[in-house]
């Protein structure tokens, strides 16, 4: 996997992998070789205790946690656990907040078409754009990776 990964970083600028929840040794081995990981977890408590969990994880596998970064999906509902909450249960600074935005989402399944292209205008579509920018923007290395949890 990691001459999988060497080949595509020689032919492409960005490399995104979404990587199974549990690290087997094949997701481990592609999660060590990322520039940066991106994982998503919703706002509650199950979602939370397993995000911690598996940061422990990471950090005791020699993972730098600046590489880390925490996408909180589908926020803006009550009784959710707050991002200011989140970030200090999981000691980082900061985590991104990407809202609950059903009706724009569910009309972009049922016509097949991204997002983004479908309702560029709609909350979530903007904060997917500024991620990517971001992304673009950090990119220090030919090659930038992403992952999602």
């Amino acid at each position: 996997m990691q001459r999988v990964m060497s080949l595509l970083s020689h032919t492409n600028e960005y490399i995104v992998c979404d990587l199974d929840r549990c690290l087997s040794h094949l997701t481990f081995t592609i999660a060590k070789s990322l520039d940066h990981l991106y994982c998503v977890m919703r706002p509650d408590f199950i979602s939370l205790r397993r995000t911690r969990r598996l940061l422990e994880f990471l950090d005791s596998s020699g993972i730098a946690r600046d590489r880390v970064h925490i996408i909180v999906n589908r926020t803006g509902n009550s009784g959710e656990i707050a991002a200011a909450q989140i970030a200090d249960v999981l000691k980082v600074s900061e985590v991104q907040q990407f809202p609950e935005d059903p009706k724009p989402v569910l009309r972009s399944i049922n016509n097949g078409e991204p997002l983004v292209i479908r309702q560029p205008s709609s909350k979530l579509s903007r904060k997917l754009a500024a991620l990517a920018a971001g992304i673009r923007q950090s990119a220090q290395t030919p090659v930038n990776a992403i992952s999602g949890s």
